[in-house]
Order: C-alpha cells, then structure tokens, then sequence
C-alpha cells in the first residue's frame, strides 16, 4: 500500500499541544481538537490528542496526527495499542503502535499517527487506545476513554459529458473527478446515467469509473436534445456529483 502522507488538519488550540499540531499541518475552521482524560497505573500517564474533522483529499490513504502526552517512571517503557474502528461495524480499520523505551524522556509529548483508507468509507470513527506500563519486574495497563472522529467525503464533480446517438445505441462519455487540488484525483465507483421521458428520469444504466471517465454505449437510441443526467455513485471516499447534458 502506498502510504504518502495526505494530511487535513487540525483546528484550534490546547495552547502548544495545538499549536504543534496546526503549525504542522493547517487548520480547517470548524474541526475541534479533542483530547482522552489521562489514564494511569503506578509508573505511567498518558493522554492522546487528535483532530476530530478530517476530509479525503485524493483516493490515497488519509494519515491522521496523534498527539500522545506522556509521563512515567524512569525504569517503565510505554507501549501503546491503537485501534480505529467504524462507528456501527464491529470489524476493525486499522492498528497501530507508539513507543516509549527507558532511554527517552521521562515526560514529553510524542507525535504518532493513525489512518483510514478509502476502502475503509467515509463516517464517525472511533479510537481505542491501551497503554501498558512495562517494568523491569512487571507489566500493567490502562485503556483510555476512546475518542470519536469523523471523516467526510472529498467533493466530487462530473464534467465533459456528451450523448450521442450511434448505430449500436447512444454513447455517453464523461469526467468523474474528485478532492480539493487544482488537479483533481480521478474519482471511483459507478456512474447512473438516466435519460428524461415523459417529464420524469426514467430507469438507470450504470457506467463504471476507470481512471477518472466512463464511456457506455446504452443499448437504446435516444432521440437528439433529450436530456440525459450522469450521477457518480458508490465512491467509498468522496461525495456524489452530477452533469446533466443533451443527446446530439
């Protein structure tokens, strides 16, 4: 899997904890930073903090900072235990580790990450985290309060759609793209293409994406200026779009 980094970030403050992060990596307005009441054993604390807004920018990978806030003993490592899962499924999304060994400082704040990829879907998230003390002589643990983040959709858009009647039927041809560069990630998923009748879209036919277009030839001729309606569907990681156009 290619894991470069494709960050959207982080908002407002917990004064340094936030400053490090939007310095880091930008801020949209409307996101919160939300942070895990400290848990504790004996020989550790340790909180985490993230950006709780975040949105796919491509069909890459969306790489989340993870703020861990640490104390311990000095002959304790910590090792942490992440795990992402979906609001509403019981299946998890991905884990992940951080780490802090006896050679490092006995308190300090980590930066680590978690992720959601596109095949993961767009929605509310949910983060559980499970530090374990490690001392020379024994181990104990503590689960965090888990933290709910949500991840939206990138903005789609259909473009270039055309409809021409041809001997087999009538061909529609089209952009489906996708995410907030200037240079828009090519889209995925499924196209319904619906053709006007009688004042109403009548039924669908359906265009796979395939490197940002879809090309289907609809086994129907289609008299020149009926209005047809491309609509991309079934992205897992950005939103629906649709263009309409005129048969020629």
């Amino acid at each position: 899997m290619n894991r470069t980094r494709r960050h959207r970030t982080a908002t407002a403050a917990l004064a340094c904890v936030a400053a490090c992060v939007c310095a880091l990596f930008g801020v949209p307005a409307h996101a919160d930073i939300v942070q895990s009441p400290a848990g504790s054993t004996a020989s550790v604390q340790v909180s985490v903090t993230l950006d709780n807004d975040w949105q796919f920018a491509d069909a890459e990978c969306l790489f989340i900072p993870l703020l861990v806030t640490y104390g311990r003993a000095d002959d304790t490592s910590i090792l942490g235990e992440t795990t992402v899962t979906k609001v509403g499924s019981e299946s998890v999304r991905n884990e992940g580790t951080f780490l802090v060994l006896p050679g490092d400082a006995v308190s300090g704040q980590l930066l680590d990450e978690i992720f959601v990829c596109p095949a993961d879907g767009t929605g509310e998230y949910r983060l559980s985290t499970v530090v374990r003390a490690i001392g020379p002589a024994s181990e104990d643990s503590v689960e965090l309060d888990p933290l709910t983040f949500w991840v939206r959709p990138a903005s789609s858009r259909i473009s270039r759609v055309t409809a021409v009647s041809a001997h087999e039927g009538t061909r529609v041809r089209g952009r489906a793209t996708a995410g907030d560069s200037i240079d828009k990630s090519a889209a995925t998923g499924v196209v319904e293409i619906r053709f006007a009748k009688n004042r109403r879209w009548g039924a669908p036919y359906y265009a796979s994406v395939t490197d940002g277009r879809f090309d289907q030839v609809v086994p129907q001729s289609i008299a020149p200026g009926t209005r047809v309606k491309a609509t991309l569907t079934r992205c897992s990681w950005c939103s629906r779009a649709s263009r309409t156009a005129r048969v020629r």
